[in-house]
């Protein structure tokens, strides 16, 4: 006979057992997606050294031949600034107009590693920028 706190406990077994770290090497996330793929997560580091006004195509290490759906995890991405050591998220918009960076995935379709493009305005000096990736795989 099986109880109902058996099951309960079961189930709170099997999510304590899903460990997520951000990390720069791929990781499964415990998620899926809509059509039942286990979705992973990586973050892609860019050093600026106090850079401003980048325009640069950084390699994700992923291949468009392996990845089937990719997205930018805005959530979890963010950059430091060179102003105070501040951090903040990738793209903030003022009266003035955008500043900080932004980022757009590049060669989704034909076969090649995927990168991602990061620009910043004259405007803002850049450290370092975490970008998380979340994606499916073929």
């Amino acid at each position: 006979m099986i109880r109902l706190f058996d099951f309960v406990d079961n189930i709170r077994l099997r999510k304590k057992n899903i460990y997520f770290q951000y990390s720069e090497d791929e990781q499964f996330t415990g998620e899926y997606w809509r059509d039942g793929k286990k979705i992973f997560s990586k973050l892609v580091r860019h050093d600026a050294n106090g850079s401003a006004n980048i325009n640069t195509d950084v390699d994700t290490g992923l291949s468009s031949s392996d990845v089937d759906e990719i997205w930018i995890d805005y959530q979890n991405s963010f950059v430091y600034f060179n102003a105070d050591g501040c951090s903040g998220s990738l793209l903030t918009i003022s009266r003035s107009g955008w500043y900080g960076i932004h980022s757009y995935l590049i060669n989704l379709t034909s076969s090649g590693n995927i990168k991602l493009n990061i620009q910043s305005n004259s405007n803002t000096a850049v450290n370092r920028c975490y970008i998380a990736l979340k994606y499916t795989k073929k």
